[in-house]
């Protein structure tokens, strides 16, 4: 069964899943007929795909990637990528032509011309080395996309097992697609050894779908995990491990319109938390998702908004799938304030609201704005939002 070190899924055709798998290279499998491919050889690493088109794929494995035009039937590469053994890239959320890949210790940018890939251009983007002082050694960990902003791009960088020598770095920016790459400025997030005085491996980022400048941070070894909403401009954090134990973090992500919804990857399966939990159920804010999930270490997991499914790679027991997390709340009549209401079902509100903040909606299968409800609007940025793919409007309602 497939040790799986990576995953990646296809928002636009979502039956697709192609997985970077420890000596098998890596691998697509259709779920629509349940058939698997073999893409590309070695060590497979991280793969991509393009989530506007997903004939456009990306494998890798040490020393390189490759791509393909056509869902994943041939393969040509075009990046000699980084000369260790990990090969860490990702699309642009906004824009996956533009792709960003870690090449030993700087980071490039590659956009990229499908109709014409000889017209495709890599650059370097960062000058970290010659810019920050202690990065002799360095090289270029993982990067991450922001998921709020196409301009903002966060980096890692490790010397080795993280130490109080040598501990990890993250660097950020907030122009990375630039034309002119020397006008790139680089910012580190400061006093990451002060949050992680156990100096344990940084497991992955989790950005904001909504502020660019909120991410999450896990942070997993056997014994030492952590978990930490950070605030950058503020340089605020917020540890928000609870009681997740002592597992191994393999990797976070963050649930598209959601109140916070967490997902994390361990070596107990998959833990999951929200907004709700975390201020209500003290004590028990993570919950154990491993519902028929075999015993494994879970090292990457995706959300596939088209099917509403989330999906585990894991060392060991390939790829398992599973529906997101269900609100507690199977039908829900809103009648109070707050920021965020969701139900597994319908949802229906008739009251009268004046926004002193951002006010979502959210169900699973009706949202009933009935006889009453108005959400006056304003001039604070705030707004109301139904987020559901029936939204039922009454002739009376009023925003």
């Amino acid at each position: 069964v497939g040790t799986c070190y990576y995953m990646e899924c296809s928002e636009a055709e979502s039956e697709y899943v192609m997985t970077g798998n420890q000596d098998c290279g890596s691998n697509l499998l259709n779920t629509y007929n349940n058939t698997w491919l073999h893409n590309y050889g070695g060590d497979g690493q991280r793969p991509m795909i393009n989530n506007f088109n997903s004939q456009y794929m990306y494998a890798s494995a040490a020393g390189g990637y490759t791509r393909s035009l056509d869902h994943g039937y041939s393969f040509s590469g075009f990046s000699s990528g980084s000369s260790s053994w990990n090969q860490f890239g990702d699309l642009n959320n906004f824009n996956p032509s533009i792709i960003y890949y870690a090449n030993n210790s700087e980071v490039v940018r590659r956009i990229d011309d499908h109709a014409n890939p000889t017209l495709s251009t890599n650059v370097t983007i960062s000058n970290l080395h010659s810019a920050f002082t202690g990065m002799t050694g360095y090289t270029i960990w993982d990067v991450y996309p922001s998921n709020a902003d196409p301009n903002y791009l966060f980096v890692s960088a490790i010397k080795g097992w993280p130490s109080s020598s040598q501990p990890q770095r993250i660097f950020y920016t907030t122009n990375a697609n630039d034309p002119n790459p020397s006008n790139i400025v680089w910012n580190e997030i400061p006093n990451i050894q002060n949050i992680n005085q156990t100096y344990t491996w940084l497991s992955g980022i989790a950005t904001d779908y909504e502020n660019p400048d909120i991410i999450y941070l896990a942070f997993g070894s056997w014994g030492t995990d952590k978990v930490y909403w950070y605030d950058i401009p503020n340089n605020n954090y917020k540890n928000i491990t609870f009681n997740l134990g002592s597992w191994g973090l393999g990797c976070i992500i963050l649930e598209n319109g959601s109140n916070h919804g967490l997902y994390i990857g361990s070596g107990n399966g998959v833990w999951y938390t929200n907004d709700f939990y975390q201020q209500n159920a003290p004590g028990s804010e993570w919950k154990h998702y491993n519902i028929n999930l075999p015993n494994a270490y879970c090292n990457d997991i995706q959300i596939n908004y088209h099917s509403n499914t989330i999906r585990a790679a894991t060392f060991g027991r390939g790829v398992w799938e599973s529906h997101l997390v269900c609100p507690p709340n199977y039908d829900l009549t809103v009648s109070s304030n707050g920021v965020f209401f969701e139900a597994e079902h319908d949802l229906t509100c008739s009251s009268n609201y004046n926004l002193n903040s951002i006010m979502k909606f959210r169900a699973g299968n009706e949202i009933d704005l009935d006889l009453g409800f108005e959400a006056g609007i304003n001039n604070n940025g705030n707004y109301f939002e139904a987020d559901r793919k029936s939204t039922r409007l009454n002739s009376s309602h009023r925003t």
